[in-house]
């Protein structure tokens, strides 16, 4: 599945009830953000391994 659409609906989504649900969206956004840390942290960590692989 495409993560660039699923964020794109779900920042549309929450446009619609920014202003009832403000609080709500700001955890939704460290979420997004903790999610898309993580991935770029495990993957350095894959490419890092692949590189003592190489060495």
């Amino acid at each position: 599945f495409n993560i660039q659409n699923l964020i794109f609906k779900s920042v549309q989504f929450e446009i619609a009830i920014f202003e009832k649900f403000f609080v709500l969206k700001t955890i939704w956004i460290a979420v997004i953000l903790l999610a898309l840390i993580n991935m770029i942290y495990l993957n350095a960590l894959k490419n890092n391994k692949k590189v003592d692989m190489l060495k």
